[in-house]
């Protein structure tokens, strides 16, 4: 028989108490979603999905500067050259 895999990483709570406060309300109305879909077994596999990406975004937050990181991504480029004029060669 194998070995049971290791789901303590997928604990929905485990989840929940490694983001963010500003993660969690994200986190709950996706995973009460699945969880009702998970009532049907056909959305079984979601379930874990979901619990599997957020466990790994939960991770990634928590690593060093990634709030830096997500903030530069998101602020508006300085410098630079419109799309057209790049593309236009002009």
């Amino acid at each position: 028989m194998p070995a049971e895999p290791d789901r303590g990483r997928l604990d929905p709570v485990r989840i929940l108490h490694s983001l963010p406060q500003q993660e969690q309300d994200a986190f709950l109305i996706a995973y009460r979603r699945a969880v009702t879909a998970a009532e049907d077994p056909e959305g079984f596999s979601e379930l874990l999905r979901l619990l599997r990406l957020w466990a790994k975004r939960a991770v990634a937050v928590a690593a060093p500067g990634y709030a830096e990181a997500r903030a530069a991504a998101r602020a508006p480029l300085v410098g630079g050259m419109p799309l057209d004029t790049a593309t236009s060669g002009g």
